[in-house]
């Protein structure tokens, strides 16, 4: 028993000392293990850290060599361009001759210039006194053509031609320009003279022919009262004669007859002893000349109705209508004041002679009225004939102008 405990006590004793003896073998290895890793790691980072600068120097290596080359590129293009001396003295010859060679072109070419600018000059003094003479020509035809009707055609004509000359570089000063136009008014002016003298002169005809005819009318006139004045004095006397009650009434009429003729005969013999008097009449005809145009004129004719009918006679397509006809014993200066009054308003602005002007007829008759009095009117006019020609269908104008051709005495046309 003591021998298999003391056996057994040796076993536990050599196990203890083989796991010491194990213990420390296994710390040992287990040091030299982690001595060996620390190596390994030591190892593998200085193997990176060596392939690190071997990329960092093959990098530079590259960078060196590109540095390198680029220098020698550099090198070679500055050896290329690199001159000797006997370059330099040839091309400073080159120059000198260079500039020897374009100080006698610019001197020539600055001669040319003094020559080119004197024929230029020259050409402007020509072109400006063919131009001042093409000016007065066109002022001189201007006025030779000039007539009262045509001054404002005239006058931009002018002046068209002078920005023409303008515009070509020719100088006309404002007072030239001034000077040309005033030679055109100035021109106006006398063909508008010789105008109005001619139309005084003709009007001075017409008067004359019209006084005349005043005249004939007026002794027509006298003469007829005469003729029936004695017509009814004698059936006067004898009806008296033959004085019975039944012919009282007869007498009386003849009697009245008689009184109406002795005052017409009075009336002619009066109107015949009047210069100034005659009649101011306002007409219109809108199928010719359309609303809102009145004719303001004046004639000294016994029956005054017979100038407007001459008047719408076949140099107008329709008849004129009658809104005024005033009597007055000095007709002129009526119909002159009226003429004042509308002068802005008149249709031809050219020929203040013209009588047509554009405005109402209630204006006239207002105008009338403080120069005359009170005066009656036709607001609105008839224009019957404009207004049945609106109206008239082609087939009524086959009517008219077959009823018209039926009628007529002449197949030939009637000469207007």
């Amino acid at each position: 028993m003591g021998i298999v405990l003391l056996m057994i006590l040796g076993f536990v004793c050599g196990g203890v000392c083989v796991w010491f003896i194990y213990e420390i073998r296994r710390r040992r290895v287990a040091e030299l293990h982690e001595i060996l890793q620390q190596q390994q790691t030591a190892q593998t980072h200085r193997e990176k850290q060596l392939n690190e600068r071997a990329v960092l120097v093959r990098s530079t290596e590259l960078a060196v060599n590109r540095a390198i080359a680029q220098f020698e590129t550099t090198k070679a293009m500055f050896d290329k361009n690199i001159i000797s001396y006997q370059d330099l003295l040839q091309e400073n010859k080159i120059l000198k001759t260079d500039l020897r060679n374009t100080a006698t072109h610019l001197a020539k070419q600055a001669y040319e210039e003094r020559l080119t600018q004197e024929r230029q000059q020259q050409i402007a003094n020509r072109v400006n006194l063919t131009s001042s003479k093409y000016l007065l020509d066109c002022q001189k035809w201007l006025s030779r053509s000039i007539t009262p009707n045509n001054y404002t055609t005239s006058r931009t004509k002018l002046l068209e031609t002078i920005q023409d000359c303008r515009d070509i570089g020719v100088t006309v000063d404002p007072t030239q320009e001034a000077g040309l136009l005033q030679q055109l008014k100035q021109q106006y002016e006398l063909a508008v003279r010789s105008a109005l003298e001619r139309e005084e002169q003709a009007r001075i005809r017409t008067q004359i022919r019209e006084e005349q005819r005043r005249e004939k009318e007026a002794q027509t006139a006298i003469e007829q009262a005469e003729r029936e004045k004695t017509i009814i004095e004698a059936a006067l006397a004898k009806a008296l004669a033959e004085a019975t009650d039944k012919h009282s009434l007869e007498i009386q009429n003849l009697q009245t007859e008689l009184d109406e003729a002795i005052a017409k005969s009075l009336r002619a013999i009066s109107q015949a002893q009047l210069t100034k008097s005659g009649h101011v009449y306002v007409i219109s005809n809108i199928g010719s000349f359309g609303e809102g145009i009145f004719k303001i004129g004046m004639t000294r004719r016994l029956e005054p109705l017979e100038r407007i009918n001459e008047l719408g006679s076949a140099s107008v397509p329709f008849l004129f209508d009658v809104h005024m006809m005033i009597a007055s014993d000095n007709a002129p200066a009526l119909e002159n004041s009226l003429h004042k009054a509308f002068r802005k308003c008149q249709v031809n602005k050219v020929n203040p002679r013209k009588e047509f002007f554009r405005t109402t007829i209630q204006e006239i008759a207002n105008v009338v009225q403080e120069a005359h009095g009170v005066v009656q009117y036709i607001a609105d006019a008839e224009a019957l004939a404009f207004r049945e020609s609106l109206k008239m269908t082609p087939e009524d104008q086959d009517v008219i102008e077959e009823v018209y051709e039926n009628s007529s005495s002449s197949p030939e046309a009637e000469e207007d």
